[in-house]
């Protein structure tokens, strides 16, 4: 059988799917949990020298992989608000959903990893690419940390407050739409 790898490059925030149709090759993972980690050489010669880590994943049928479910298959669990697995707009809601355990097997369809160390040569249009930041930050210390603005910059009150600059929170409420 065949396997997807969703690869995440946490350096410049791109993801690349790669396919393996080797078992030979990806069958090395099964019994691997989520969180540990692995040579990417798996993937093909392009990848020799990378170590990944399994983040996650979705059986062939789509039911996603979830940490501490120390089990090769699906199991049903009463799930809340703001647990994954589980998407629900209203306070208090708990449903009984199928998730996948954190245990690869050879169900699994697709297979998250992230790389946490580069190998000696960049991956074509993934590793070799800068991507611009698409949204900046929200909050006022972070907003200062971006553009290199010293901590309190802005602290209105001060008698020399004419140099200062006044950072304000980016606020999204006006943006969101009363029904």
């Amino acid at each position: 059988g065949n396997m997807k790898f969703l690869v995440a490059n946490p350096e410049n925030g791109k993801n690349m799917v790669v396919q393996v149709d080797d078992e030979l090759k990806w069958g090395k993972l099964i019994d691997y949990r989520i969180g540990q980690e692995f040579e990417a050489s798996i993937l093909g010669e392009d990848w020799v020298g990378y170590e990944m880590r399994i983040t996650g994943g979705m059986d062939k049928n789509g039911f996603g992989m979830k940490q501490g479910i120390f089990k090769n298959g699906r199991v049903k669990l009463l799930l809340s608000e703001g647990q994954s697995g589980f998407v629900c707009h209203r306070n208090g809601v708990r449903r009984r959903k199928s998730v996948r355990g954190c245990i690869v097997g050879r169900d699994i369809g697709t297979l998250h990893a992230m790389i946490i160390k580069k190998g000696e040569k960049e991956v074509e249009g993934f590793t070799d690419v800068s991507a611009p930041r698409r949204v900046g930050p929200k909050r006022a210390n972070r907003i200062r940390k971006y553009f290199g603005l010293p901590r309190h910059s802005d602290r209105v009150g001060k008698a020399d407050k004419m140099d200062k600059v006044e950072v304000d929170r980016f606020d999204v409420t006006h943006y969101v739409v009363k029904r």
